[in-house]
């Protein structure tokens, strides 16, 4: 399980934007509230820039696109080494029902830190409509040594209204669905060091959003990445060498 708590994007900029869904949009809280190209236009390059040194993982949240790919620098302004890609990320993927048409939500890329202050180019792609990306997000992953136990709690709430008209009709009103995971983590150390160490993390991220993956070797990847609050934390810390921590990852919109 990988938690990246801070967002060390500093500025961000697109050779296309929409005027009512700017560049400006991808470093904002709400994944719904995302940066689109200017209509009719089905490709465009996102710049991200002056990231933290620290940094050694992209997340890419709320994209609605066919193919993005990839590109780490080692310096600013994409200059310098490349140090990770260019990275082909297919975005419409198929399952046992529809084949080519199930649009996955983000992309984890980890990649080694350059040590300074860099940059990431990010080309993305839709057929026949405007991309859109809902959250850029480069930081500093914490690797924590085990996954949630399982199973792997997976629900949603639906928000559309339903209203019975009282003569056998509903009125159906569609609205957002929000992805909620329960989730148990088992810590093992003693002293619990990892374990107040999630703790010490979890009060300084305090009611703010960060991305998650939940399983490093989950597949296909996208089902185990959320951008989510932690909500109903419940840790139990153990005597001996186990201790526990309950948690739902609340997708946030």
């Amino acid at each position: 399980m990988q938690i990246t708590p801070a967002n060390l994007i500093n500025a961000i900029s697109a050779d296309s934007e929409n005027t009512a869904f700017p560049a400006i949009n991808m470093l904002l809280p709400h994944a719904k509230e995302t940066w689109a190209t200017a209509s009719g236009v089905y490709s465009s390059t996102v710049h991200l820039s002056s990231i933290g040194a620290a940094a050694n993982g992209l997340i890419l949240w709320n994209m609605l696109g066919s193919q993005a790919i990839i590109t780490v620098y080692a310096q600013e302004n994409l200059a310098g080494a490349i140090v990770s890609g260019p990275t082909t990320v297919a975005l419409l993927v198929s399952d046992s029902y529809y084949t080519g048409e199930v649009q996955i939500p983000g992309y984890w890329l980890g990649y080694r830190s350059p040590g300074a202050a860099h940059s990431i180019k990010i080309e993305i792609a839709r057929s026949g409509a405007e991309p859109e990306i809902g959250i850029a997000w480069a930081g500093k992953r914490w690797e924590i040594s085990s996954d949630p136990s399982y199973a792997v709690g997976r629900g949603f709430t639906d928000h559309s209204i339903v209203v019975d008209l009282g003569n056998g009709f509903e009125y159906l009103y569609d609205r957002n669905t929000q992805r909620r995971w329960p989730l148990s983590l088992e810590l093992r150390g003693n002293p619990p060091t990892e374990f107040f160490t999630f703790l010490e993390m979890l009060e300084r991220i305090g009611p703010n959003p960060v991305p998650v993956l939940i399983a490093d070797n989950g597949s296909p990847q996208y089902r185990y990445l959320i951008y989510a609050r932690f909500v109903d934390v419940s840790p139990s810390q153990a005597k001996y060498n186990k201790s526990t921590i309950g948690f739902t990852l609340k997708e946030y919109l």
